[in-house]
Formats: C-alpha cells, sequence, structure tokens
C-alpha cells in the first residue's frame, strides 16, 4: 500500500500532494462512492471469478447500499460495464463482459421496488471504445 501511495503522488504536482488522501480498501463493501471523474460517480467495482459471470456473494452488501441510494434519490441512470482480461478472443470476451453487466443489473434490480426498477434507466453497449456517462445520449 505505502508503495502504491509513493507511485501516486510522484503523478501529482507537488503543490497539490498535501490536499491528496490514498486509501487501500480491501473490502468490497467500504464505500458508495467510489471515485468520480468527468462521467459522474463511480459507484462500486464488482469483481468476477475467472471466466463467470456470477455475482459473488461478497458484494451483496455494496448491492444493497447501491440499491437503497437509488431508492432514497427516486431512480437515475446507471451505467454498467463488464470488464474481462485478455485471455480470450475479442468476441468472447465482449460477451463475457455483456454477461457480468447483467449479472449485476439483475442482482441490483432484485433489490430494488418495481416502482424504481420501472424509472431506472441502464446503458449498456458491446463497443469497447462507447462513452459512458451523461454525454452520451
Amino acid at each position: 500500500a505505502a508503495r502504491v501511495r509513493e507511485l501516486l503522488l510522484a503523478q501529482v504536482a507537488p503543490e497539490h500532494r498535501d490536499a491528496l488522501a490514498v486509501e487501500v480498501r480491501t473490502e468490497a463493501h467500504d464505500a458508495t462512492v467510489a471515485g468520480v471523474d468527468e462521467g459522474g460517480a463511480l459507484l462500486g467495482t464488482v469483481l468476477f471469478d475467472t471466466d463467470r459471470a456470477q455475482v459473488r456473494p461478497g458484494f451483496a452488501p455494496l448491492l444493497d447500499r447501491l440499491a437503497a441510494h437509488l431508492e432514497a434519490m427516486g431512480g437515475g441512470v446507471v451505467v454498467l460495464v463488464g470488464h474481462t482480461d485478455v485471455r480470450g478472443s475479442h468476441a468472447y470476451n465482449t460477451a463475457l463482459g455483456l454477461r457480468r453487466a447483467r449479472s449485476v443489473y439483475e442482482a441490483l434490480a432484485e433489490r430494488m421496488s418495481p416502482e424504481l426498477r420501472a424509472r431506472l434507466r441502464v446503458e449498456s453497449s458491446n463497443d469497447p471504445a462507447a462513452h459512458v456517462g451523461p454525454e452520451s445520449k
């Protein structure tokens, strides 16, 4: 963790280093917001076993919190991105990534009220270059 912090700090201008906080999180359910960029908030990351698309039980608390957060907001837009590694063919990995995204959606949807599911917009694409976020509409 210390080495990762050092590497990150080396990428930041000296005058901004004091304002940077680096945390190491080892549990899947440590936070609802995992990051923010120009596309919006990253609400979490769900990891999968190799060549699998089933959501692991350890990610249930994260999905519970995300569903509760969406319920409190009354809906919104959720962009699910399913990533893979480079071991399979492009076509296989694209299909696996979409299965993973669908698996997360289904796990999230079963935690939401029917009213929220009806108002929730989920974006997906099988184009790896496609932009995700509010301006992709």
